[in-house]
């Protein structure tokens, strides 16, 4: 199957088999990603993913040969650990690496290795995320927009937002996560956005839509918001 069959069913969820082919995209690929940012082999590949190991070797196989370049960053990346003695993330935050980089165990060693490639990419990705929390501190967007900020959580940020509010938060957000595309990255960072009545229940809304688009939305969840606290209130009434 090439490439454009499998996004038009996976994009189309009215197709026969749209359902497999998510659930291939949303497990084995992210996992076989997982396992190359981790330097994992097929063993490991196969009991994360619960699959026969010549398969985690074909998803294995099929990673390195679409991306040629990650073996060689991986490569590069222990070379730049044993000269230098620690790796770093893009915004140039470093990670020491203990003794175990020289070490004639290569077991030792290759643990070492995989820790300092993997630092390069959580890492930047924490320093990302680091660098948008300060934005919304340096902007004032909690003084200025009626707003709660609730927490970072892995790479997103979730925030209460009041509906008068959610566009202009949109906005500045979208600024805010597109800045935060690490230096030297030919591929910028492009946030996406989902507007619900709680955490548990969004609307994935993809890339900056049209503001008509995102006020829908926050009516929509508002809205919602009313009619659950109109029931609790009426709970509350009978209970008493």
């Amino acid at each position: 199957m090439d490439y454009e069959t499998f996004i038009e069913a996976y994009n189309d969820e009215g197709h026969t088999n749209h359902k497999d082919y998510s659930k291939v995209r949303g497990k084995k690929a992210k996992g076989t990603n997982f396992g190359l940012s981790y330097g994992a082999g097929a063993e490991t590949l196969s009991r994360n993913l619960t699959v026969p190991v010549e398969e985690a070797e074909q998803l294995l196989s099929a990673a390195h040969a679409t991306y040629p370049g990650i073996g060689i960053w991986q490569e590069r990346s222990a070379d730049f650990a044993r000269t230098y003695g620690f790796t770093q993330t893009a915004f140039g935050t470093r990670r020491h690496m203990t003794d175990d980089i020289f070490s004639k165990e290569a077991g030792k060693r290759s643990r070492m290795e995989r820790q300092g490639a993997n630092f390069e990419i959580q890492g930047t990705a924490a320093d990302m995320l680091k660098k948008v929390l300060t934005g919304i501190w340096q902007r004032g967007l909690i003084q200025r927009l009626r707003m709660v900020f609730f927490a970072p959580i892995y790479d997103e940020v979730v925030s209460w937002v009041h509906v008068d509010d959610v566009w202009d938060y949109c906005v500045e957000m979208n600024e805010l996560m597109s800045e935060a595309t690490p230096p030297g990255h030919v591929v910028p960072q492009v946030p996406e956005f989902s507007v619900g009545p709680d955490w548990g229940k969004l609307k994935e809304l993809g890339r900056l839509p049209e503001r008509e688009v995102v006020e829908q939305a926050a009516r929509a969840a508002w809205e919602e918001n009313q009619q659950r606290l109109y029931l609790w209130s009426n709970v509350q009434l009978a209970a008493a």
